[in-house]
């Protein structure tokens, strides 16, 4: 929804898509993004197999099918090169049948794999990013850790990354603030810096590939007033 604010500006930013795809291999619908593309907008589309406990990745007797079926997605949607594969995996609201099937860095990873195969299948050029980890969760075990294992199992087969971060109020100073989480994770940002802590560990090999942040907030109802907080984050 913010592209309209931006255009009614005069300004051209990024506009993130999420899509609830299944696994069905012989669905190939996709969607049109020329309408935002053609305005100069710069398109990343987030494929998720469903949401809650449908799960973001399906069951993993699904996981060939489900690639299968985001190729064929892919395909038939002009106006999107940059494809994030699942959200959030470590968050057990994400999980398939939740909570019923725990998505491993190992199973994230094998999903992954398969899904940037079959969409460079059909376009050699997609960056294909692998999906952001829920900062700050500890269902599936340290939030870091499991982001840099998910990366060195794919890595040397990565087009990009996505990460989510977040401030935890209003005030601009929490984009640079060096506050740190409580015992027992007090070697992590407590604020907007987390994404520090995930870019930390990325494998030396994996530092030149894109990286986008594709979601962030602070907690609380968004004030209907300028704090500066959205431009500070631009800023840092």
């Amino acid at each position: 929804g913010g592209e309209s604010i931006m255009a009614a500006a005069g300004r051209r930013g990024w506009v993130l898509f999420t899509e609830a795809v299944g696994s069905d291999p012989a669905n190939k619908s996709g969607r049109d993004y020329t309408p935002w593309s053609n305005q100069d907008f710069g398109i990343i589309c987030r494929i998720n197999h469903g949401y809650g406990s449908v799960g973001t990745l399906p069951l993993p007797a699904r996981y060939a099918d489900f690639a299968r079926r985001v190729a064929n997605f892919v395909a038939a949607s002009p106006g999107c090169r940059i494809w994030v594969i699942g959200n959030e995996p470590n968050l057990a609201n994400e999980r398939p049948v939740s909570p019923a099937e725990v998505i491993t860095p190992e199973l994230y990873a094998r999903c992954y794999r398969l899904c940037r195969q079959a969409i460079h299948g059909v376009d050699q050029q997609a960056q294909v990013l692998a999906a952001a980890v829920a900062p700050w969760n500890i269902e599936t075990g340290d939030w870091i850790e499991y982001f840099k294992k998910v990366l060195q199992l794919v890595e040397g087969n990565c087009d990009g990354i996505a990460l989510h971060t977040y401030g935890r109020s209003s005030d601009p100073a929490t984009i640079t603030s060096s506050e740190t989480m409580d015992p027992p994770w007090q070697r992590y940002n407590k604020q907007f810096p987390t994404y520090k802590d995930f870019l930390r560990v990325v494998p030396a090999s994996m530092r030149s590939l894109p990286c986008y942040i594709t979601e962030t907030d602070y907690n609380g109802p968004w004030e209907d007033r300028n704090t500066g907080w959205v431009r500070r984050a631009y800023d840092e």
